[in-house]
């Protein structure tokens, strides 16, 4: 550790100070270096600060990252990091919510706990669950997250059936709806943090144009009969004839009702298509209407009206100027005198 970190220091530089891991490796490095010097007493147990080590595995996190076979825990991580803002409200709520119903049941069940009238063996069983505060909070979150069938047990049995309504309410509200509703939240927010990360986005798009790339191969060797490396209009309208293709096809997002036409949109004018051509030309076709296709269409639409009214214009100058020969041809003397 103290080779790597004097090696980090010269390679670095001033670079060195500007990454917390770095800090933290020093940190670990110097209280190492503390614990072996007899007349040093650290502060904290030699245990901990081994175990503290450890953490230096945390910078593993970094190069996981950039390794394309780790993304569900790349996905995992991020989405955490992402979340703490939620996690944090969650907590808050159900933690004032509970504790709003502890105190309110707290206060109703103390009546029947010191009350010398009833059962010791029944005031011991419900102090045991709702006795204090802190006791009342911690069976709270046994109903909403654990067995809550021993805590309703204990009122039901012992101070009154209408107990039961409570435990059945609190269950469906707060151990059913609330916490579903805060599983909602977190599944969205995984969602909506695999959407907006720029690695994650970039990490689907290639997996997504690598099984593109692979399927639109296997088209292509299966329609290169001749094995020349071209597919002719012959053999694409051959391979598409067979309706397993044309599924296969379909359940990617390109419906093929003409394979004429198909091949027409593909080809670029050579009479054949190439594997590259293929990929790039059912790339581009399967699927809804994207937004910049429609847009470049608009443009050159526009871009062909212009053309079209310059040539009106230019036909109609010529066939005025066609006119005025005519009309010269015809009376010279007139434009004699």
């Amino acid at each position: 550790f103290i080779i790597e970190l004097v090696l980090k220091m010269i390679g670095l530089k001033v670079s060195f100070l500007r990454d917390a891991w770095n800090w933290f490796d020093t940190v670990l490095v110097l209280l190492w270096l503390m614990s072996h010097l007899e007349d040093v007493e650290l502060p904290i147990n030699p245990t901990l600060l081994r175990t503290l080590r450890l953490g230096r595995l945390l910078r593993l996190l970094r190069l996981v990252r950039s390794l394309n076979s780790f993304d569900a825990l790349v996905l995992m991580t991020t989405a955490m990091r992402g979340s703490c803002s939620i996690l944090a409200w969650s907590v808050v709520v159900i933690v004032v919510t509970q504790m709003i119903i502890a105190i309110c049941l707290q206060s109703i069940l103390q009546v029947f706990i010191l009350d010398e009238s009833k059962p010791a063996v029944q005031r011991q069983a419900v102090f045991q669950y709702y006795g204090t505060f802190s006791r009342t909070m911690l069976t709270m979150f046994e109903i909403t997250f654990g067995n809550w069938m021993p805590p309703c047990r204990v009122l039901v049995e012992n101070v009154s059936m209408w107990f039961m309504l409570f435990s059945i309410c609190h269950k469906m509200i707060m151990g059913f709806s609330v916490v579903s509703v805060i599983n909602g939240v977190f599944i969205q927010e995984t969602f909506r943090v695999a959407g907006a990360d720029d690695q994650i986005m970039t990490r689907a798009e290639e997996k997504a144009t690598k099984r593109h790339r692979t399927k639109m191969k296997a088209l292509f060797e299966a329609a290169d009969t001749s094995g020349d490396g071209q597919v002719d209009r012959e053999e694409f309208e051959a391979v598409l004839a067979t309706k397993t293709v044309r599924t296969w096809l379909a359940a990617m997002g390109l419906a093929v009702e003409d394979a004429q036409t198909l091949f027409t949109l593909i080809d670029n004018g050579k009479g054949t298509i190439s594997v590259e051509e293929m990929m790039q030309g059912v790339g581009r076709l399967k699927g809804a209407a994207r937004s910049i296709d429609v847009r470049s269409l608009m443009h050159e639409v526009q871009q062909t009206q212009v053309m079209m009214r310059r040539v009106r214009e230019e036909v109609q100058r010529s066939g005025l100027a066609q006119a005025d020969m005519q009309k010269v041809a015809l009376h010279p003397s007139q434009n004699t005198s």
